[in-house]
């Protein structure tokens, strides 16, 4: 019997082939050429094990996949690959450095925001069976997905994608900044998504934040930038940005439950560094379930593009 998927994007039509690549062929095939992987596979700072209860260290860099249609596949290469393709590219072999117009530095973002999105996909699937088992998704309802090939969707303003320099090490935390797991509020619920990956020095925040605004501490004082509503300066380099270790912010997430007569609309104050706790208690309550801490402290490893949230591989 022939199991039939449909598309994440639209989810209307259905999946065709393997689907869509989630790191794409090229970029891989770039990471291939350049050298294979090296290190193994860790879930919440565990290795993975393999045959003979030994870690496991793959040859080749695995691939992700989610169904996707024909028509939403040539649109996301058409949208999202095409512009951001010549600028990693140039940018990449030399630990992201070197000068980048505002609109290369949004493709960027775009193109790690499709991505990550993509990565935490509850029907996400990694070509390892024992790296898919390990593999953890988004819980909840999935992020809106459509303005990925639907032109005439603008980015939504609940995305953010941050980035700043990292050497890949942990380090201590400087700033904690709680976010909502998922919110109860008049209208019903809503669900939101963290993800941090580090890829080659750069550190990736991407946060689903529908009706709640978020002040990013790094982004404030220079040393962070956000690249998909933010204005990163013409000509900026990324590898001007200080370096930091990864878990220099802390993103532990909580549920949530908004007060009757709030709203997720943007009237809440802004998520922010140590900001939740002394919000006044009419505003918001914290539900004493806290998510497991590899929601919010795990990290992709540095250096291999084949991990999720909870997920690191070594290179």
């Amino acid at each position: 019997m022939v199991h039939v998927t449909t598309c994440v994007i639209c989810r209307t039509a259905p999946g065709i082939g393997k689907g869509e690549h989630v790191w794409p062929a090229w970029y891989l095939g770039d990471r291939d050429a350049a050298g294979p992987p090296g290190g193994g596979w860790a879930k919440n700072g565990a290795p993975l094990l393999g045959r003979g209860d030994l870690p496991l260290n793959l040859a080749e860099r695995q691939r992700v996949f989610v169904p996707a249609c024909e028509s939403c596949n040539n649109e996301m290469d058409r949208r999202v690959e095409k512009p951001a393709k010549e600028v990693i590219r140039r940018l990449y072999p030399n630990a992201w450095g070197g000068p980048a117009t505002h609109d290369e530095l949004q493709a960027i973002g775009v193109w790690f925001a499709k991505i990550m999105l993509l990565l935490g996909h509850g029907e996400a699937r990694w070509t390892h069976p024992k790296v898919d088992e390990s593999a953890i998704r988004f819980d909840g309802k999935m992020p809106n997905l459509e303005w990925l090939a639907d032109e005439g969707q603008a980015l939504p303003d609940g995305l953010s994608i941050w980035v700043f320099r990292t050497d890949g090490s942990p380090g201590e935390s400087t700033y904690r900044v709680v976010i909502p797991r998922r919110v109860k509020h008049d209208g019903g619920e809503a669900d939101f998504h963290f993800l941090l990956l580090v890829e080659n020095g750069l550190c990736v925040t991407m946060l689903w934040h529908p009706g709640w605004d978020v002040t990013h501490p790094l982004e404030e004082s220079g040393s962070a930038w956000e690249l998909l509503h933010g204005a990163p300066p013409a000509g900026g380099d990324l590898s001007t940005l200080p370096v930091l270790p990864w878990k220099t912010i802390q993103w532990p997430a909580y549920d949530m439950e908004l007060q009757a007569g709030q709203h997720l609309d943007g009237s809440l104050a802004p998520l922010a560094d140590g900001r939740i706790p002394e919000l006044p208690i009419d505003l918001v309550s914290m539900i004493s379930r806290t998510v497991s801490p590899s929601r919010s402290s795990d990290v992709q490893g540095a250096e291999q593009p084949d991990a999720s949230l909870g997920l690191a591989s070594e290179d």
